[in-house]
């Protein structure tokens, strides 16, 4: 059985960051020499604590529970993130 890594993104609705970076996420999970994740996508606007905690530092890419990075997309850190134990 595969293990993935859980990569969680806080977005919101209208938002051209995150629209780029849910584009390069999309990228890197077709790549074959990329470690292989779950992506799970949670808009803000459908969570009070969600909208309090990161409305103003959406997209917001979290791994195995750690923030990663935000606004953009900082490759080396996503993966070194995905690569280390949980």
């Amino acid at each position: 059985m595969t293990e993935f890594t859980e990569v969680i993104v806080y977005y919101k609705d209208d938002c051209h960051l995150c629209e780029a970076m849910l584009a390069q996420l999309d990228q890197l999970s077709q790549q074959q020499s990329s470690p292989e994740f779950h992506l799970s996508l949670r808009n803000i606007e459908d969570n009070d604590h969600w909208f309090r905690e990161f409305r103003e530092y959406v997209p917001v890419i979290v791994v195995n529970g750690e923030e990663v990075c935000h606004y953009f997309l900082d490759q080396e850190e996503f993966n070194t993130a995905l690569t280390r134990k949980s």
